[in-house]
This record gives structure tokens, sequence and C-alpha cells, in this order.
């Protein structure tokens, strides 16, 4: 698909440059590619997976492990509220018991190790048996822990150095009420989350989700500066909708929103460069994309967990579509015990997208959540769009020295349901321009 986009300078003149999302490549009006690819790369193609076309696991590089759904936070738009029912509880025997059957599915190194809850701090007897007996067997993979850090304390901050986890600390900065309690208000939290960091250089961070009441980043910056100097910022990305709460309220952006949202992420990463550091690796590597003409049919989901080497699992061996699903529902695909018959049948890949395969931004956004269908999608897809509007705007900016005013084409949005559009028909503004 190719859209025409028309670039300003700082003296007011306007050029047109093309955009192949399909190649992944963009000429100026001569037909000179924007960024010439001086090698010849070898790409292997993505598994479109859809119901009708479920994929398969394969060898492991990532292992999700979800220790269960239970959490002491309960934030207004958190993505697993709606798979608690469905999540499996499991006991410290399971947890032995996963330990020993290991060997059974896993035969190579995983590279990586992600423990998810819920809060997986909930489950610390579970952690202190997996961890270490996991970086004896598997001593060069890297660890990760995704936590609302209200659990931490001494013994823990040790046990995450002894095992030389990573930690990720979801929170939202100045808008902290929407996800839960604020665990730097409690001065030994504070202090012990200090303690972390400063013990773990450039292995700590936190991670902030934009929704419609957060998405200053000039602001969410600043809260972090004021308490930890040169904070380790990362984004979560926009907030994607997985229920009616989030879908009505802040999932929900007007049009101004939305442009603001852009501008937001374009200023960012032109004027403050490297404050969000997964922002602007998305945007470099999105360039690196262009220059090395990465074909659409490559591309694999935003969470990649389309992929055969990356899989959820919890602790009685169930396998999921990800690790923010529980097993018991519908989003169980098989079980480690009888891998070769493991389905991700839950999903649909953006190639089967018509939004998707008509989009600027598809290069960037990677079809959103695999598993959204219907007014979720349509809303997690809106947002989405707006997001990565600006990482495109920002990316054009550096490789021209030029601002995007406008975009040509056959963009195809998804429309919301009618029912939606008659209880909210602002809505209708986001199809105009």
């Amino acid at each position: 698909m190719i859209y025409k986009m028309i670039l300003q300078d700082r003296e007011g003149s306007v050029s047109d440059y093309f955009y192949n999302t399909y190649t992944n490549t963009i000429t100026d009006q001569s037909g000179r590619l924007l960024i010439e690819n001086d090698s010849i790369k070898k790409f292997k193609n993505a598994i479109s997976i859809s119901p009708d076309r479920p994929g398969k696991k394969g060898k492991i590089k990532t292992l999700k492990i979800q220790l269960g759904l239970k959490c002491n936070y309960s934030c207004s738009y958190c993505l697993q509220s709606v798979e608690i029912a469905d999540g499996t509880v499991s006991n410290n025997t399971d947890a032995n018991k996963f330990l020993k059957d290991l060997s059974c599915w896993i035969h190579e190194p995983p590279q990586r190790i992600e423990f998810w809850g819920g809060e997986p701090f909930v489950y610390w007897s579970k952690l202190k048996l997996l961890v270490p007996e996991l970086r004896s067997v598997f001593p060069y993979a890297e660890f990760l822990i995704i936590t609302n850090g209200s659990l931490l304390d001494y013994e823990k901050v040790q046990f995450i150095i002894d095992n030389d986890i990573n930690i990720g600390i979801s929170h939202d900065g100045p808008q902290q009420k929407f996800r839960g309690p604020d665990p730097f208000n409690n001065e030994s939290l504070f202090n012990t989350i200090k303690g972390l960091i400063e013990s773990r250089p450039g292995k700590v961070s936190f991670n902030s989700v934009l929704h419609s009441k957060n998405y200053n980043l000039n602001e969410i910056y600043d809260y972090f500066n004021g308490k930890f100097p040169n904070p380790n910022l990362s984004l979560e990305g926009v907030v994607a909708i997985y229920d009616d709460y989030t879908l009505k309220n802040i999932g929900q952006f007007t049009k101004k929103q939305y442009l603001e949202l852009t501008d937001n992420i374009f200023y960012e990463l032109i004027i403050y460069k490297n404050r969000f550091g997964n922002l602007t690796r998305k945007m470099r590597s999105f360039i690196t994309s262009l220059k090395n003409q990465t074909p659409i049919e490559t591309i694999t989901q935003k969470c990649g967990m389309d992929r055969e080497d990356m899989i959820a699992v919890d602790l009685l061996g169930n396998v999921m579509t990800c690790q923010n699903t529980g097993a018991k529902g519908k989003h169980k695909i098989g079980t480690v015990y009888d891998y070769e018959n493991i389905r991700l049948d839950t999903s649909t890949h953006l190639s089967f997208r018509e939004e998707c395969m008509h989009c600027p931004v598809v290069q960037l956004c990677k079809g959103s959540c695999m598993y959204l269908y219907d007014d979720y999608f349509t809303q997690t897809c809106w947002n989405e769009y707006y997001y990565n509007m600006g990482i495109l705007k920002a990316a054009l900016f550096v490789l021209t020295g030029k601002i995007l005013i406008h975009i040509e084409g056959d963009i195809r949005r998804p429309e919301y349901s009618a029912m939606s559009l008659e209880k909210n028909p602002k809505l209708k503004d986001l199809y105009e321009g």
C-alpha cells in the first residue's frame, strides 16, 4: 500500500514523499529512496495465524511463566481483570513438579525468562522456589519481573540482586491514582525502591501507560525525575481495551486529545530524545527497518506471542495465548505435556485485518493486541494509530528535517458498532479528516 506523505520545511516549502508500507520503502518525487539499502538482508516470513490457521510452538527463546492472576492492586484499565475467573490456582508442589518436568519440553536454554502475575510478588513462596533453580539451570538467561513495586522489601531486593533479575516497576507517574496506590508515598518502601535502583543501575525501570488522563510526557518525566534523578523510564505504550469500563473511560480519547498525543510523542523524540528509552529505541528500530526494507509479510504481532519461539505457561503446564490470559477458559491453547499439539487458535494476525493492511503505521503498530475484536479492537486501534503516528512523524523529521503535515491514500480505519455510536455520537468525529 502506497501513501503520499506531504512534508514541510522551516521555510514553508512542501515536498511529497511516497511510503510503500508493504515493501517498507520511502521515495521522493523522483523515485529515489530516502534511505539507500547498501546490503542484502534475508527475511523470514511471519506465520500468519488465525482461528482457522492456528500457530504452533517450537524452540523457546522467551519463556513467560504465569504464577497466577492475583494482585493486590485493582488498576482501572487492567487487561487481566476479565481473565481472573479463568486463571488457574497452583501451589508449591506444582512449582516443584514444573521444575522437575522442564527437561521434557525445554531442550535448549531460553534466552529470556519472565515471571508474571497478577502481581508476581504476591507469589513470593513460588518465586523463592522457581528463580534460584531456573538460574542454576539457565545461568545465561535474562530474567525479568514486572511488578507494581508495593511488596518490595529488603529480603526481596537481596533476592533480586542475588539472582540477577531485571525489574520493571509499573507506575503511571502523576496519574498513578488510576492504577493504584502510589508506593512512593510510603517512606520505607520509597527508600527500598531507591536502594534497589542504586544497587542495580540500568536494570530497574519505571513503566508507564499512556491514556486519556495521562499522555503528557513532560509531566510523567518531571514526576519521576523529582524523585529519582535521571530515571530509567519506559512506556508500556498506549492503553489497550479489554473491558467496557476502560472503553468508556480513560481508554477513549477525543480527536483533540489524539492530536495532542501525536504531538507529545513527536516532541519527546525530537526535543528530549532519550528520556523514555524504549520509545527512542522504537523510532530507531523503525528507521533501521526502512534501511533494511523489511517487508510487511515478515512482521509478527506487537507482543510477539504469535511467534513459535515465545510461549506463556502456568505452573500446571497449561499453555495460554499470552501471560495475561487464563488457562481455564478459551485462551488455553494446549499443554507442555502434549507440545506438538499446541495450537494458537485464539488470535488473528495483522495480515488478516483490513485496517492493518491499509494503514500507514502498520510497520510501527504491528497489529496491536492479536486477540482483540469488535469495539475493543476498534478503540485500541485508534489509540495505537495516533500514538505510532507520533513516532512516524519523528522518524521522518530525523531523516529529512521536515515535518509531516498530511498523509494521502487508502487509509481504512476500524468503525465502532452502531450501539457504541448511538451511545456516544462524538466518536463519529474520529472518522473525519
